[in-house]
């Protein structure tokens, strides 16, 4: 099930969560950045009921993913391709979030 904050992100961005399995989700969009060298993507994973991350500050954590996470709200957490220096892509961070994450479960 959806939380509201999955929502906003699906409606805001014009996509669609993808179930990756165990109540994890993930979604990548576009912010609609128009600058040259610089993506616009922007990468958010969503973590099942119970998970003790859940409400934490992005600063508080740290999954390898490009320039670290930038947003979290309730249990979805994410992060924006708006780098200059971007490293990797938003299907390879979302693996290692999902992995950082499932980690923590235990």
């Amino acid at each position: 099930m959806k939380t509201e904050a999955m929502k906003e992100r699906e409606e805001l961005l014009n996509s669609e969560w993808k179930d990756e399995g165990d109540g994890y989700f993930s979604l990548i969009g576009n912010n609609g950045l128009n600058i040259p060298d610089i993506s616009g993507e922007i990468a958010y994973v969503a973590l099942p009921n119970g998970h003790p991350d859940i409400g934490k500050d992005y600063d508080d954590l740290e999954p390898e993913v490009n320039g670290g996470l930038t947003f979290a709200e309730g249990n979805v957490f994410g992060w924006d391709y708006a780098h200059l220096y971007n490293r990797g892509t938003p299907t390879e961070h979302i693996k290692n979030a999902l992995d950082y994450f499932k980690k923590r479960e235990k």
